[in-house]
């Protein structure tokens, strides 16, 4: 198996990245957790920070976001 894996992700339209790390740590447990591998929690986690960068100061992502974001095309 690789040892590690690219997550290519879309530029960002703005970026505040006040609490982006939080939400990438998060995500990436929340994935663990509910049962993810590390691989898929990992990609979870890069779309939660990106979604959260474009939001302007200490903001969520919601599953509602994360699902629309992880089904566009």
């Amino acid at each position: 198996p690789p040892r590690s894996t690219l997550f290519p992700y879309t530029t960002l339209f703005r970026s505040d990245v006040t609490g982006a790390g939080d939400t990438v740590a998060a995500t990436f447990c929340a994935g663990l957790a509910g049962g993810g591998d590390p691989v898929a929690a990992a990609r979870l986690a890069n779309v939660a920070g990106a979604l959260v960068v474009r939001k302007p100061g200490t903001a969520t992502v919601t599953r509602a976001e994360l699902e629309a974001e992880l089904l566009r095309p």
